[in-house]
């Protein structure tokens, strides 16, 4: 099965799980419409998106988008083509009432629905609409990740593996494999043991040795799913309390967003006076021939030949950390001369050039970040509440106990 189908069953897996969760708003999820009566085929389908408390969860998403208007038609007020209309007029009639069959009177429907969508493309019909939610817009997943959680733009967490759930499909989609992992959970030695007696009485296999080989390969495939649904029960935990969810007594999380100013320590040139010497550096005020732009730095060699000293020179790079050496860009190399006959002097009598150093500089930048919060489960108001009446008793306890260690003398009166 190609990776486009598993991805398919594990999106639709989370999109349940999620629907079946508090405070989760799933986009683009599409039942299975499948009818096999009439051969029809339409699996059950999400586009991965899906949000809580503003945080918006991407799965198998690789494209970002802007955010999209949810728009219901009135069907009823549109107008129609004549020729749309003829047609949905006599595929109303189509009915079980007058004769049709069941699936006929399906396969009607869904006729209808293509007709009446065709309508809304018609420019009269256009803005004849209601927005009735909004799907939020989002980022494309980060590389090498096939989900990833953002809020306000920033990605919070991300990561893959969600492809190994495939597997398990069938725990989400057919109640009896879900018994089947109950029981096999409560009692894996009696479980073991009905598997193996029911597959000798429907006479699968010819002999218990047959019988036993296939119940202990079909055990250690249980046992693997069982350790995958946890596996993606922890995840879709981890999911929802990275949206501000909370599960039981536990701890949950929420995600700031906060700026920051940080420094960078950089290499910057800064004029200062200099000569012609080895490891002399210069920068470029204006731009000359063969690509040497405007801004660009330099550091100066020295060379001998036959007794006598030649200088030369490389670019830096844009960080001014190494020097461009390489021969395939001419603007690399610069050859300055000799001492008496150079060809950078008169250029910096007349500020083209200027000679520099290269002092490392604290840029202040500002940066978002997200900053992660506990959030601890407030404890409950009827235990509160029961504690404090159980506060309550015990004074008056208290009391009653003090009225009664008073010693009352009585005397005849006279």
């Amino acid at each position: 099965m190609s990776n486009y189908y598993k991805y398919r069953d594990v999106k639709v897996m989370i999109a349940h799980k999620l629907m079946a969760m508090e405070g989760w708003e799933v986009y683009g999820y599409k039942a299975d419409e499948s009818y096999s009566m009439v051969d029809y085929y339409s699996p059950a389908y999400w586009n991965g998106v899906a949000a809580k408390n503003g945080y918006i969860l991407c799965v198998d998403v690789y494209e970002a988008t802007e955010p999209q208007e949810i728009r219901k038609y009135n069907y009823d007020n549109l107008e129609y083509d004549k020729n749309i209309a003829d047609k949905i007029s006599k595929l109303k009639e189509m009915t079980v009432a007058r004769g049709a069959s069941e699936a006929e009177e399906e396969s009607t429907k869904k006729a209808i629905e293509q007709l009446q969508r065709k309508a809304v493309e018609l420019t009269e019909n256009q803005n004849k609409y209601i927005v009735t939610d909004i799907i939020h817009g989002h980022q494309a997943n980060p590389p090498k990740c096939n989900w990833h959680i953002e809020k306000d733009g920033i990605i919070i967490a991300k990561g893959n593996g969600i492809l190994k759930y495939a597997s398990i499909d069938n725990y989400y989609s057919y109640p009896s494999y879900a018994e089947s992992m109950r029981k096999f959970k409560e009692d894996k030695e009696m479980y073991t043991k009905e598997y193996k007696e029911s597959i000798l009485n429907e006479g699968y296999y010819y002999s218990e040795a047959e019988a036993e080989k296939a119940a202990d390969s079909h055990i250690k495939s249980m046992e693997k799913d069982c350790k995958l649904i946890s596996q993606f029960e922890a995840f879709i935990g981890k999911i929802d309390t990275t949206c501000g969810g909370l599960i039981g007594d536990e701890n949950g999380f929420i995600y700031e967003k906060v700026i920051k100013t940080e420094y960078k320590t950089e290499l910057k040139p800064v004029e200062s006076a200099g000569e012609i010497k080895n490891g002399q550096c210069f920068i470029l005020k204006t731009s000359f021939n063969y690509g040497r732009s405007k801004g660009f730095v330099y550091r100066i060699h020295e060379t001998e030949e036959n007794g006598k000293k030649y200088y030369y020179a490389y670019k830096l790079n844009r960080k001014f950390t190494k020097e461009c050496v390489g021969m395939a860009n001419s603007n690399n190399y610069w050859f300055i001369g000799t001492d008496e006959h150079n060809y950078i002097t008169k250029w910096i009598e007349k500020g083209a050039i200027a000679w520099c150093g290269l002092k490392e500089v604290k840029t202040p930048y500002e940066v978002e970040k997200i900053v992660k919060k506990v959030l601890k489960p407030k404890k409950d108001k009827c235990r509160k509440t029961a504690q404090k009446a159980d506060k309550s008793a015990k004074e008056e306890k208290n009391e009653n106990n003090n009225v009664s260690k008073i010693d009352f003398s009585i005397e005849e009166s006279q």
